[in-house]
Protein backbone atom coordinates (compact mmCIF):
# COMPACT_ATOMS: atom_id res chain seq x y z
CA UNK A 1 0.00 0.00 0.00
CA UNK A 2 3.00 2.27 1.07
CA UNK A 3 4.33 1.69 -2.74
CA UNK A 4 0.91 2.92 -4.44
CA UNK A 5 1.11 5.81 -2.69
CA UNK A 6 3.94 6.89 -3.60
CA UNK A 7 3.27 5.85 -6.95
CA UNK A 8 0.41 8.05 -6.97
CA UNK A 9 3.21 11.06 -5.22
CA UNK A 10 5.18 10.59 -7.73
CA UNK A 11 2.95 11.11 -10.84
CA UNK A 12 1.53 14.47 -9.45
CA UNK A 13 3.61 15.82 -7.06
CA UNK A 14 6.49 17.15 -10.61
CA UNK A 15 3.36 18.71 -11.45
CA UNK A 16 2.98 20.49 -8.41
CA UNK A 17 6.27 21.47 -7.69
CA UNK A 18 6.03 22.72 -11.63
CA UNK A 19 3.12 25.02 -11.00
CA UNK A 20 4.67 26.42 -7.68
CA UNK A 21 7.80 27.33 -9.24
CA UNK A 22 5.94 29.29 -12.44
CA UNK A 23 3.91 30.99 -9.19
CA UNK A 24 7.04 32.01 -7.55
CA UNK A 25 8.47 33.08 -10.57
CA UNK A 26 5.38 34.82 -11.43
CA UNK A 27 5.33 36.97 -8.48
CA UNK A 28 9.59 37.80 -8.67
CA UNK A 29 7.62 39.21 -12.02
CA UNK A 30 10.46 36.75 -14.42
CA UNK A 31 7.31 35.41 -15.77
CA UNK A 32 5.24 38.06 -17.27
CA UNK A 33 1.64 38.27 -18.94
CA UNK A 34 3.44 38.80 -22.75
CA UNK A 35 5.49 35.80 -21.50
CA UNK A 36 2.64 33.83 -20.52
CA UNK A 37 0.52 34.51 -23.74
CA UNK A 38 3.88 33.73 -26.35
CA UNK A 39 4.49 30.70 -24.23
CA UNK A 40 1.01 29.43 -24.55
CA UNK A 41 1.02 30.17 -28.33
CA UNK A 42 3.92 28.41 -28.95
CA UNK A 43 3.00 25.20 -26.31
CA UNK A 44 -0.67 25.25 -28.48
CA UNK A 45 1.50 25.50 -31.81
CA UNK A 46 4.28 24.10 -31.66
CA UNK A 47 5.54 22.33 -28.62
CA UNK A 48 2.01 20.29 -27.45
CA UNK A 49 2.15 19.22 -31.74
CA UNK A 50 5.42 17.64 -31.73
CA UNK A 51 4.75 15.56 -28.64
CA UNK A 52 1.69 14.00 -30.03
CA UNK A 53 3.20 13.24 -33.31
CA UNK A 54 6.75 11.87 -31.57
CA UNK A 55 3.69 9.49 -29.18
CA UNK A 56 2.15 8.29 -32.30
CA UNK A 57 4.91 7.90 -34.67
CA UNK A 58 6.98 6.22 -32.44
CA UNK A 59 4.23 3.09 -31.66
CA UNK A 60 2.47 0.05 -32.53
CA UNK A 61 -0.94 0.78 -31.87
CA UNK A 62 -3.19 -1.52 -32.91
CA UNK A 63 -6.34 0.57 -34.24
CA UNK A 64 -8.60 -2.48 -34.04
CA UNK A 65 -8.32 -2.81 -31.23
CA UNK A 66 -8.66 0.61 -29.99
CA UNK A 67 -11.83 1.91 -32.02
CA UNK A 68 -13.72 0.81 -28.66
CA UNK A 69 -12.05 2.86 -26.29
CA UNK A 70 -12.17 5.77 -28.54
CA UNK A 71 -15.95 5.64 -29.18
CA UNK A 72 -16.15 5.90 -25.52
CA UNK A 73 -14.32 9.21 -25.20
CA UNK A 74 -16.34 10.67 -27.47
CA UNK A 75 -19.63 9.14 -25.50
CA UNK A 76 -18.49 10.63 -22.65
CA UNK A 77 -17.40 13.91 -24.13
CA UNK A 78 -21.27 14.38 -25.29
CA UNK A 79 -22.59 13.21 -21.75
CA UNK A 80 -20.39 15.17 -19.93
CA UNK A 81 -21.44 18.39 -22.24
CA UNK A 82 -25.20 17.35 -21.81
CA UNK A 83 -24.78 17.30 -17.64
CA UNK A 84 -22.69 20.45 -18.00
CA UNK A 85 -25.68 22.35 -19.42
CA UNK A 86 -27.76 21.59 -16.78
CA UNK A 87 -25.87 21.87 -14.40
CA UNK A 88 -24.57 25.11 -15.08
CA UNK A 89 -28.10 26.09 -15.35
CA UNK A 90 -28.54 24.94 -11.66
CA UNK A 91 -25.63 26.60 -10.44
CA UNK A 92 -26.12 29.84 -11.38
CA UNK A 93 -28.61 32.57 -12.89
CA UNK A 94 -25.88 34.39 -14.80
CA UNK A 95 -26.04 33.51 -17.95
CA UNK A 96 -22.34 34.69 -18.97
CA UNK A 97 -21.56 32.64 -15.89
CA UNK A 98 -23.56 29.80 -16.89
CA UNK A 99 -21.58 29.34 -20.25
CA UNK A 100 -18.08 29.47 -18.80
CA UNK A 101 -19.30 26.83 -15.96
CA UNK A 102 -21.01 24.29 -18.24
CA UNK A 103 -17.49 24.57 -20.99
CA UNK A 104 -15.46 24.58 -17.42
CA UNK A 105 -17.56 21.34 -16.22
CA UNK A 106 -16.91 19.40 -19.39
CA UNK A 107 -13.47 20.04 -21.07
CA UNK A 108 -10.96 18.86 -19.27
CA UNK A 109 -7.35 19.57 -19.42
CA UNK A 110 -5.92 16.36 -21.15
CA UNK A 111 -3.01 18.11 -23.07
CA UNK A 112 -0.79 19.72 -20.87
CA UNK A 113 -1.93 17.59 -17.57
CA UNK A 114 -3.87 14.24 -18.88
CA UNK A 115 -0.98 13.04 -20.91
CA UNK A 116 1.95 13.41 -18.01
CA UNK A 117 -0.27 11.70 -15.96
CA UNK A 118 -0.86 9.20 -18.17
CA UNK A 119 2.84 8.68 -18.86
CA UNK A 120 2.65 8.57 -15.04
CA UNK A 121 1.26 6.09 -14.63
CA UNK A 122 1.38 3.76 -17.39
CA UNK A 123 4.95 4.76 -18.63
CA UNK A 124 5.36 5.94 -22.17
CA UNK A 125 2.55 3.11 -22.93
CA UNK A 126 0.18 5.67 -22.16
CA UNK A 127 1.06 8.41 -24.61
CA UNK A 128 -0.15 6.46 -27.80
CA UNK A 129 -3.86 6.56 -26.32
CA UNK A 130 -3.59 9.68 -24.89
CA UNK A 131 -2.74 11.55 -27.96
CA UNK A 132 -5.46 10.09 -29.65
CA UNK A 133 -7.84 11.06 -26.95
CA UNK A 134 -6.65 14.75 -27.23
CA UNK A 135 -7.31 14.88 -30.62
CA UNK A 136 -10.77 13.15 -30.82
CA UNK A 137 -11.81 15.38 -27.60
CA UNK A 138 -10.49 18.04 -29.76
CA UNK A 139 -12.72 18.04 -32.20
CA UNK A 140 -15.49 17.03 -30.03
CA UNK A 141 -15.32 20.41 -27.90
CA UNK A 142 -13.93 22.84 -30.67
CA UNK A 143 -17.80 21.57 -31.88
CA UNK A 144 -19.55 21.42 -28.59
CA UNK A 145 -17.86 24.77 -26.74
CA UNK A 146 -19.15 27.30 -29.17
CA UNK A 147 -22.57 25.36 -29.20
CA UNK A 148 -22.29 26.06 -25.73
CA UNK A 149 -21.55 29.46 -25.51
CA UNK A 150 -24.41 30.26 -27.75
CA UNK A 151 -26.97 28.46 -25.88
CA UNK A 152 -25.96 30.93 -22.75
CA UNK A 153 -24.39 33.86 -24.47
CA UNK A 154 -25.75 34.38 -27.75
CA UNK A 155 -22.54 33.67 -29.39
CA UNK A 156 -23.60 32.73 -32.83
CA UNK A 157 -21.97 29.54 -34.24
CA UNK A 158 -21.46 28.89 -38.24
CA UNK A 159 -20.21 25.98 -40.15
CA UNK A 160 -17.42 27.90 -41.55
CA UNK A 161 -15.68 28.84 -37.79
CA UNK A 162 -16.30 25.01 -36.64
CA UNK A 163 -14.66 23.81 -39.58
CA UNK A 164 -11.59 26.27 -39.38
CA UNK A 165 -11.27 25.87 -35.65
CA UNK A 166 -11.17 21.99 -35.92
CA UNK A 167 -8.97 21.67 -38.99
CA UNK A 168 -6.68 24.97 -38.27
CA UNK A 169 -5.64 23.51 -35.26
CA UNK A 170 -2.25 22.26 -35.73
CA UNK A 171 -1.73 19.18 -32.94
CA UNK A 172 -4.87 17.84 -34.62
CA UNK A 173 -2.82 17.83 -38.07
CA UNK A 174 -0.01 16.51 -36.30
CA UNK A 175 -1.74 14.10 -34.71
CA UNK A 176 -3.51 12.84 -38.71
CA UNK A 177 0.10 13.00 -39.86
CA UNK A 178 1.25 10.90 -37.15
CA UNK A 179 -1.13 8.51 -37.34
CA UNK A 180 -1.22 8.15 -41.21
CA UNK A 181 2.90 7.33 -41.01
CA UNK A 182 2.22 4.62 -38.11
CA UNK A 183 -0.22 3.27 -40.15
CA UNK A 184 2.05 2.58 -42.89
CA UNK A 185 4.78 1.36 -40.71
CA UNK A 186 6.90 4.32 -41.75
CA UNK A 187 10.46 4.30 -41.23
CA UNK A 188 11.88 6.28 -38.60
CA UNK A 189 13.15 9.42 -39.30
CA UNK A 190 17.17 10.16 -39.87
CA UNK A 191 18.15 10.81 -36.06
CA UNK A 192 18.62 14.40 -36.19
CA UNK A 193 14.95 15.20 -36.85
CA UNK A 194 13.72 12.48 -34.76
CA UNK A 195 15.68 13.83 -31.64
CA UNK A 196 14.65 17.76 -32.69
CA UNK A 197 10.45 16.62 -32.16
CA UNK A 198 11.05 14.71 -29.50
CA UNK A 199 12.82 17.37 -27.60
CA UNK A 200 10.57 19.80 -29.09
CA UNK A 201 7.44 17.71 -27.47
CA UNK A 202 9.25 17.58 -23.98
CA UNK A 203 9.08 21.31 -23.65
CA UNK A 204 5.28 21.25 -23.38
CA UNK A 205 4.41 20.07 -19.85
CA UNK A 206 7.13 21.97 -17.92
CA UNK A 207 5.98 25.22 -19.93
CA UNK A 208 2.11 24.85 -19.32
CA UNK A 209 2.52 24.33 -15.68
CA UNK A 210 4.91 27.17 -15.29
CA UNK A 211 3.08 29.59 -16.91
CA UNK A 212 -0.16 27.87 -15.72
CA UNK A 213 1.34 28.65 -11.73
CA UNK A 214 2.42 32.32 -12.81
CA UNK A 215 -0.73 33.04 -14.02
CA UNK A 216 -2.89 31.82 -11.13
CA UNK A 217 -4.37 34.72 -8.93
CA UNK A 218 -6.10 33.82 -5.86
CA UNK A 219 -7.17 37.55 -5.48
CA UNK A 220 -9.78 37.56 -7.86
CA UNK A 221 -11.70 34.64 -6.15
CA UNK A 222 -14.50 37.13 -4.42
CA UNK A 223 -17.90 36.81 -5.18
CA UNK A 224 -18.07 32.80 -7.03
CA UNK A 225 -17.37 30.43 -3.93
CA UNK A 226 -20.77 29.21 -4.74
CA UNK A 227 -19.44 28.60 -8.64
CA UNK A 228 -16.10 27.50 -7.58
CA UNK A 229 -17.37 25.22 -5.02
CA UNK A 230 -19.71 23.05 -7.52
CA UNK A 231 -17.52 23.40 -10.72
CA UNK A 232 -14.83 21.72 -8.65
CA UNK A 233 -16.81 19.10 -7.22
CA UNK A 234 -18.63 17.81 -10.26
CA UNK A 235 -15.23 18.30 -12.64
CA UNK A 236 -13.08 16.82 -10.23
CA UNK A 237 -15.28 14.69 -7.73
CA UNK A 238 -18.42 13.25 -9.22
CA UNK A 239 -17.31 12.68 -13.24
CA UNK A 240 -14.64 10.89 -12.04
CA UNK A 241 -16.28 8.70 -9.72
CA UNK A 242 -19.25 7.92 -12.11
CA UNK A 243 -16.78 7.71 -15.03
CA UNK A 244 -14.33 4.94 -14.02
CA UNK A 245 -16.98 3.18 -12.23
CA UNK A 246 -18.44 2.76 -15.57
CA UNK A 247 -15.26 2.08 -17.36
CA UNK A 248 -14.00 -0.20 -15.16
CA UNK A 249 -17.71 -2.36 -15.34
CA UNK A 250 -16.85 -2.02 -19.14
CA UNK A 251 -13.84 -4.09 -18.09
CA UNK A 252 -11.25 -1.10 -19.40
CA UNK A 253 -7.78 -1.99 -17.10
CA UNK A 254 -4.09 -0.46 -17.15
CA UNK A 255 -3.51 1.82 -20.32
CA UNK A 256 -6.70 2.39 -20.78
CA UNK A 257 -8.37 2.87 -17.77
CA UNK A 258 -5.19 5.25 -16.78
CA UNK A 259 -6.07 7.77 -20.27
CA UNK A 260 -9.77 7.64 -18.74
CA UNK A 261 -8.41 8.52 -16.00
CA UNK A 262 -6.80 11.66 -17.42
CA UNK A 263 -9.96 12.50 -19.38
CA UNK A 264 -12.24 12.28 -16.64
CA UNK A 265 -10.13 13.32 -13.18
CA UNK A 266 -8.13 16.35 -14.72
CA UNK A 267 -9.24 19.90 -13.82
CA UNK A 268 -11.15 22.30 -16.31
CA UNK A 269 -8.86 23.63 -19.43
CA UNK A 270 -6.66 26.22 -19.18
CA UNK A 271 -8.13 27.95 -22.46
CA UNK A 272 -11.35 28.43 -20.53
CA UNK A 273 -10.11 32.18 -19.86
CA UNK A 274 -9.87 33.07 -23.31
CA UNK A 275 -12.47 31.07 -24.81
CA UNK A 276 -15.04 32.84 -22.32
CA UNK A 277 -13.46 36.30 -22.95
CA UNK A 278 -13.72 35.21 -26.81
CA UNK A 279 -17.17 34.30 -27.36
CA UNK A 280 -19.12 36.36 -24.33
CA UNK A 281 -18.91 34.29 -21.87
CA UNK A 282 -17.50 35.29 -17.68
CA UNK A 283 -13.57 35.32 -18.45
CA UNK A 284 -12.64 35.94 -14.60
CA UNK A 285 -14.99 33.38 -13.38
CA UNK A 286 -12.79 31.30 -15.91
CA UNK A 287 -9.57 32.25 -14.82
CA UNK A 288 -10.79 31.03 -11.49
CA UNK A 289 -12.02 27.68 -11.83
CA UNK A 290 -8.79 26.66 -13.73
CA UNK A 291 -6.66 28.14 -10.70
CA UNK A 292 -8.55 27.00 -8.22
CA UNK A 293 -9.59 23.40 -9.78
CA UNK A 294 -5.75 22.69 -10.81
CA UNK A 295 -4.62 23.06 -6.92
CA UNK A 296 -7.37 20.72 -5.60
CA UNK A 297 -6.58 18.13 -8.91
CA UNK A 298 -3.22 17.58 -7.21
CA UNK A 299 -5.32 15.84 -4.24
CA UNK A 300 -7.64 14.39 -5.81
CA UNK A 301 -5.59 12.95 -8.40
CA UNK A 302 -3.31 11.36 -5.94
CA UNK A 303 -6.16 9.85 -4.19
CA UNK A 304 -7.74 8.39 -7.06
CA UNK A 305 -4.75 6.97 -8.28
CA UNK A 306 -3.85 5.62 -4.88
CA UNK A 307 -7.23 3.83 -4.71
CA UNK A 308 -7.08 2.48 -8.17
CA UNK A 309 -3.46 1.42 -8.01
CA UNK A 310 -4.34 -0.41 -4.70
CA UNK A 311 -7.42 -2.12 -6.60
CA UNK A 312 -4.80 -3.48 -8.70
CA UNK A 313 -6.85 -1.75 -11.77
CA UNK A 314 -3.57 0.05 -13.35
Amino acid sequence: MLENFITAVSVTLPLVLMLALGYFLGRLGWITKDFIRIANKLNFNVFLPCSVFSGLYCSNFDISSGAGFLLVVVISYITMFLISLAAANLISKDEAKRGTLAVGLFRSNTSYIGIPVACGIMGTTGSVLASLMITVGSITNNILTPISFSIHSGHRVTAKKLLRDIFGNSYIIMTIIGFVLMLLHCPQFPSPVHNTIVNLGRVCTPLAMLCLGANLDFGKIRNDKRELLWSSLIRLVIYPAIGLSAAILMGFRGESLAVLFALYATPAATLLFTVSQAMGGDSDLGGEIVAVETILSMVTMTIGIFVLKTMGLF
